[in-house]
């Protein structure tokens, strides 16, 4: 028996934000002095440095692409895929800008970031609103 098919547009956004997650963190884990030093973040070239960022920030975006692909695919799973995706990347949009707001400092790397991250949540949150059961539940 094949599990019931998620709404077309719930779908879509887990599935967008999973693939971008799991690429980011893949990529994250295999080079992450690399990939950071690209946007202007500096940690050790030591393979202490290397394991624990990658490790870490890497895992967790591979492990939150994974949880939000398979969000999408069963209907009763889509809603709490669409809040993962929405508290995690509107909890690290609003620190991120937070953050920015408070040093007064404004890569534009960052505000790439911080585009890609709201812009996430803002799909999540579109996602959750058009699902005629959460509507009246906000």
């Amino acid at each position: 028996m094949q599990p019931a098919q998620a709404p077309g547009w719930s779908r879509f956004v887990l599935v967008l934000g999973g693939i971008a997650s799991l690429v980011f963190g893949v990529l994250l884990a295999l080079n992450p002095v690399g990939w950071l030093a690209r946007v202007g973040v500096t940690i050790g070239a030591d393979a202490i440095s290397r394991i624990e960022v990658g490790a870490f920030y890497g895992g967790i975006e591979i492990g939150l692409g994974l949880l939000l692909l398979a969000a999408s695919t069963h209907r009763h799973t889509v809603r709490v895929g669409l809040w993962l995706l929405f508290a995690s990347q509107a909890g690290t949009g609003l620190t991120r800008l937070l953050l920015m707001l408070a040093s007064g400092t404004w890569p534009p790397m960052f505000l790439g970031f911080l585009v890609y991250e709201l812009g996430f949540a803002a799909l999540a949150l579109g996602g959750l609103l058009a699902r005629p059961r959460l509507r009246h539940r906000l």
